[in-house]
């Protein structure tokens, strides 16, 4: 076991620079990127996460009063299953999706980890396992041991025993996204998910706002808010633009006449009978007018008072003086407070840039098309950065690592003098670390 140990590469996850990166196991793992301890005695020293769809070893705070996470902060897939080793500290955590590459899983039945634990490599799949609901993580799961490590409880004596069940779903075969089971249509790309379904009023692709943000103005089912699709017919939906009027009533959704007890529905398996929606009352037409004519005399209103504004100061002669909005981005050595002589960005430029972001060396290549900015963000890693920028220089970018894994955001501005100042927060923007660069 000791000769299988010293010769395995795993993945290790740092909290603190949200990467991963390969070593040779050793009781001893240090971070590649600041070189900083993350263990002196894995894995039976410190608590470790491990997920088995990534592959990748996670420090825990689970014994230090953290709550189970619902996904990976790696590959970013939920959760369905946990198991605590009882030979050392890892607690393994398993999606139950058929990731192409995964070495262990935990078994849907047995509830145990196959075909060994990834930490000690222990076989526990002929052994006696205990499910345990732990409030102290406030999770459910399985392990041989006979006392909870976290919440300090015995496990023997938890009757009845709790199933973890994924909630029934229905899987889209184009897009792959997850639809409740008695959905028509998939909520994500409007994809059909049964065998010729009856409908009273099928759904169009031209976007309709949805009532109260949820309901669907074709059919009247309701809907998760901000869908693209209405799962009870396919109708294309928009976003809502407003609160309900008074007058205008809330119709019920949809029957679910669709919905059954079994929650694994096939796609060829249609559900039969026309669902009619409830018709959706009208407002008050005259109060329509009304509002209409109120904001037209409101746009006139404005107008005159602008032309007013315009023409006193253009008509003031030379006794009167404004004074000049001054850039709150001023250039370093710049003497002139007027925003008619401050430089300002090409709107089309290819430039380099280098300085540093929390103490390290950093670099960004950056092209900018109109309000378009896109190009590398460098550290130990290079990022594939996208978004917008605007007039002022500010601008707001997506960072991708190997183009395709968000891994956070920089926000910042571009100076005229060629100096770059910003900030960058992490996906669920809990740590932000500022950067300062400089022109090449």
């Amino acid at each position: 076991m000791e000769e299988v140990l010293e010769k395995r590469h795993i993945w290790i996850y740092c909290p603190e620079h949200f990467t991963r990166f390969e070593i040779e196991e050793s009781p001893k793992i240090v971070c590649k990127i600041r070189e900083h301890a993350l263990s002196n005695g894995f894995p039976k020293e410190e608590f470790w996460e491990y997920c088995c769809d990534c592959q990748t070893f996670l420090p825990s705070r689970l014994a230090a009063g953290g709550k189970a996470k619902n996904e990976c902060p790696q590959c970013q897939r939920p959760t369905v299953s946990r198991f605590v080793c009882g030979e050392c500290k890892v607690v393994a955590f398993d999606s139950g999706e058929d990731t192409k590459g995964k070495l262990f899983h935990l078994d849907s039945e047995t509830f145990a980890v196959a075909p060994s634990c990834p930490g000690c490599l222990t076989d526990f799949t002929s052994k006696k396992l205990h499910l345990h609901k732990c409030a102290e993580i406030d999770a459910v799961l399985s392990t041989p041991r006979e006392s909870c490590p976290f919440c300090k409880k015995e496990t023997v004596k938890q009757q009845p025993k709790p199933k973890i069940e994924a909630p029934p779903v229905i899987k889209c075969p184009k897009c792959r996204a997850n639809n409740e089971a008695d959905s028509f249509f998939c909520n994500n790309c409007g994809e059909n998910l049964r065998s010729n379904p009856t409908l009273v009023k099928p759904g169009t692709l031209t976007a309709k706002t949805q009532l109260l943000g949820s309901i669907c103005p074709n059919c009247g089912a309701s809907n998760q808010s901000g869908s693209p699709f209405c799962a009870g017919c396919g109708q294309a939906l928009k976003t809502d633009s407003g609160k309900q009027k008074i007058g205008e009533t809330l119709p019920p959704p949809i029957p679910q006449s669709a919905a059954t007890s079994n929650p694994t529905l096939e796609f060829n398996n249609p559900v039969t009978g026309n669902v009619r929606p409830p018709a959706v009352k009208t407002g008050n037409g005259k109060g329509c007018l009304i509002t209409v004519g109120v904001l037209f005399g409101s746009i006139l209103l404005c107008a005159v008072i602008q032309g007013v504004i315009n023409k006193n100061r253009s008509g003031g002669g030379g006794s009167s003086t404004t004074p000049s909005s001054t850039s709150s981005y001023s250039t370093p050595g710049s003497t002139s407070p007027s925003s008619s002589s401050s430089p300002s960005l090409p709107d089309y430029f290819q430039k380099d840039y280098q300085g540093t972001i929390g103490g390290r060396s950093f670099s960004m290549s950056l092209t900018r098309s109109g309000n378009s900015l896109k190009g590398t963000a460098s550290t130990t890693r290079a990022d594939t950065v996208e978004g917008t920028i605007d007039s002022d220089g500010s601008f707001s970018l997506k960072g991708y690592e190997n183009g395709n894994r968000l891994t956070g955001y920089y926000n910042g501005r571009i100076y005229p003098s060629g100096s770059i100042s910003g900030n960058w927060t992490n996906l669920q923007g809990e740590k932000g670390t500022s950067f300062s660069l400089s022109e090449q």
